[in-house]
């Protein structure tokens, strides 16, 4: 969310704006990702159901969580290249300010 430091110098009009669409993206992304498992789940399931025991199931249940675990990788590639010091100026800290908050080395 390196974004919302620049908020602060547009309208307020305009972050209203903003953070309605990041939460929409938000929740749809959710919606998405629950979605995407269930759909895997009931293809890997085919005409089991509930009656078949659980030991063949839990294959289904495997599968849902690898295809949903495989959306996430690109988004931790692209994480471990953001790094707090080069958005700190947008939200108004100094470098070495914000990796003593990363770290946790700042006494109140």
């Amino acid at each position: 969310m390196a974004w919302c430091g620049t908020l602060k110098y547009r309208s307020k009009v305009l972050a209203i704006y903003v953070f309605g669409l990041f939460n929409t993206q938000r929740q749809v992304a959710y919606a998405v990702g629950v979605a995407l498992a269930a759909t895997v789940i009931a293809a890997q399931l085919g005409g089991l159901g509930d009656a078949a025991p659980a030991v063949q199931r839990l294959g289904a249940y495997q599968a849902g969580f690898l295809a949903v675990g495989l959306l996430m990788a690109p988004a931790s590639i692209v994480s471990w290249f953001i790094h707090d010091d080069d958005v700190a100026a947008t939200r108004g800290l100094a470098p070495a300010e914000s990796a003593r908050v990363r770290t946790g080395s700042i006494t109140t």
